[in-house]
């Protein structure tokens, strides 16, 4: 019997372990501003890290990454965050361009917030390209309302 116990406590130790992740895979959530998306592994060539400040929305403190896309690369950029964080596409309202908010779970499991936008007077959307940069940013939210 005391056989039997130990063989059903080593199969269900070694079962939990299995979900685990390795340590070496295993990142904290960021509690300091930076590069988040070089951070997460989806740094890109067209997609330029510009700073990161922290800052507060409806009492939640966060930090948030600026990147600058040039207009050339918007199309390209744009339809990697559709696929990354589920962001509409670039819709005119007024005199800006802009997606939805979007967002992406990180490795370390933290949620990120994304949106793009650029002012600017072009209103057809095949001449975007023409707009000298968009403004990307992506958000932590420090903790959960």
């Amino acid at each position: 019997m005391r056989w039997f116990i130990t063989c059903l406590l080593a199969v269900a130790l070694s079962g939990a372990r299995a979900d685990e992740k390795p340590p070496s895979e295993r990142l904290d959530p960021p509690t300091v501003c930076g590069d988040f998306l070089k951070a997460e592994g989806l740094q890109r060539a067209d997609v330029k890290f510009v700073a990161c400040k922290p800052g507060e929305f409806g009492g939640i403190d966060n930090l948030s990454a600026e990147y600058r896309i040039q207009g050339k690369d918007v199309i390209s950029v744009e339809n990697w965050l559709v696929k990354l964080a589920h962001v509409r596409r670039l819709k005119r309202a007024c005199c800006i361009w802009e997606t939805s908010r979007g967002n992406f779970k990180g490795r370390d499991g933290s949620e990120y917030e994304v949106s793009m936008a650029a002012e600017t007077t072009i209103r057809s959307r095949r001449d975007l390209p023409k707009v000298p940069f968009f403004h990307l940013t992506v958000t932590h939210y420090l903790r959960s309302p």
